[in-house]
């Protein structure tokens, strides 16, 4: 889980995630591999979405819209999707109070 500390001496905050050291460590070998072969290796250039989680917020001709797992929009202009190895995550729901005791 990460946590946001602030520095001691200065008014600066920064953010710790232990959970970003499980990212593949291979990632400069695949950017060399993507420029040599161009966007039809690249995760994030048009035609390539099945390569990426659902997006869950697509922008295209001034609209958004949201991929689906049948249908996921072709011709945007940008989308949204999650990262996989966040550095920050939504915390999780608090328990209700008045559980069995």
């Amino acid at each position: 889980m990460s946590e946001i500390r602030k520095h001691y001496f200065l008014p600066e905050y920064c953010i710790i995630a232990e959970e970003r050291a499980k990212r593949p460590s291979d990632f400069t070998v695949a950017a060399e591999a993507s420029e040599k072969n161009g966007s039809e290796n690249c995760v994030f250039c048009g035609g390539n979405e099945e390569k990426t989680p659902l997006a869950t917020a697509v922008y295209k001709n001034g609209e958004i819209f949201v991929d689906t797992g049948e249908k996921r929009v072709r011709n945007w202009d940008f989308r949204c999707f999650p990262n996989l190895y966040p550095a920050l995550s939504p915390a999780p729901p608090s328990p209700e109070p008045g559980g069995k005791y």
